[in-house]
């Protein structure tokens, strides 16, 4: 099975699991070297060294003799091992299950597995939970805390600008060609919206609700708060906390980012609007 998600070509070898519609639509056929490949493969039982203390909740993660780094995870019975998955290199993962959950598995362990977000940032290209719509063919990503309006916002803009939503959760972030583009993922949190698109970042708002509308500039420091705040990576890792922050300072280089301070209705479309048209980003 092959799949294409922002542009990069992920590979996997392996039994017939339960595919979502979601993980579906970013199916394609493979067309050159994969930048990711993943083995799964089903076997009776996974050893592990007993010295490997490994938590009854979550996964382990451990380095074997090799130095790969290895993520393991128990059952529900908390008796044995679920699963074993083997970094065998930086684009190459081997991932071992039991019988058992062999039968039970669908496209939210195997994109787990995948560990998109992390291998992705090693390309230069961000995870970023956003409501990401289209309009005038150009991208508008709606950015924030949580519960803070990001899918309302991206509805008003359907309902009363014809815009259309094309991920209602994560969007990615990847500069190529000489520009940034956005692209849908099968990552779609609770809105169930997810298209495979390509597009170019037209504007990222950076949400807040108010009283009344208006759009503020973003500082510097705003942008770095809201893109380590909304980009999904490991905080913990200096390595890519570094990264995301200067990805963050080219995209505030490069992108129009706003602070649009908004009520949940036309009012906020309307206010967006004229800032866009006056600045000529979706023109």
């Amino acid at each position: 099975m092959n799949y294409e998600i922002g542009g990069f070509q992920i590979s996997l070898d392996s039994f017939p699991f339960h595919e979502s519609e979601y993980l579906a639509a970013f199916r394609t056929e493979c067309r050159r070297e994969p930048d990711i490949h993943m083995t799964i493969c089903e076997v009776p039982q996974i050893c592990i060294s007993p010295e490997i203390n490994v938590k009854r909740i979550g996964e382990t993660v451990y380095r074997d003799s090799y130095g790969r780094r290895v993520r393991v995870c128990m059952n529900e019975r908390k008796d044995a091992l679920l699963y074993r998955i083997t970094e065998l290199s930086q684009t190459e993962k081997q991932a071992e299950i039991t019988p058992d959950a062999a039968a039970h598995l669908g496209s939210y362990l195997v994109l787990r597995w995948l560990n998109l977000p992390e291998a992705f940032l090693e390309m230069e290209t961000l995870f970023l939970h956003a409501s990401l719509v289209r309009w005038k063919d150009k991208a508008i990503l709606f950015t924030g805390r949580k519960q803070i309006g990001k899918s309302t916002q991206a509805e008003l803009w359907r309902k009363h600008r014809n815009a259309v939503v094309l991920n209602g959760d994560r969007a990615l972030l990847r500069h190529t060609d000489g520009a940034w583009i956005a692209c849908g993922s099968p990552f779609c949190g609770t809105s169930g919206i997810c298209c495979n698109e390509k597009i170019p970042v037209g504007a990222i708002v950076l949400l807040q609700q108010g009283a009344e509308n208006r759009v503020e500039p973003v500082s510097l420091k705003d942008a770095y708060v809201a893109l380590l705040e909304g980009c999904t990576f490991e905080a913990g890792n200096i390595k890519e906390t570094e990264r995301v922050i200067a990805l963050a300072e080219q995209i505030y280089s490069e992108v129009p980012m706003f602070r649009l301070i908004c009520t949940p209705d036309e009012q906020a479309v309307v206010c967006l609007e004229k800032m866009l048209d006056r600045r000529d980003i979706c023109g």
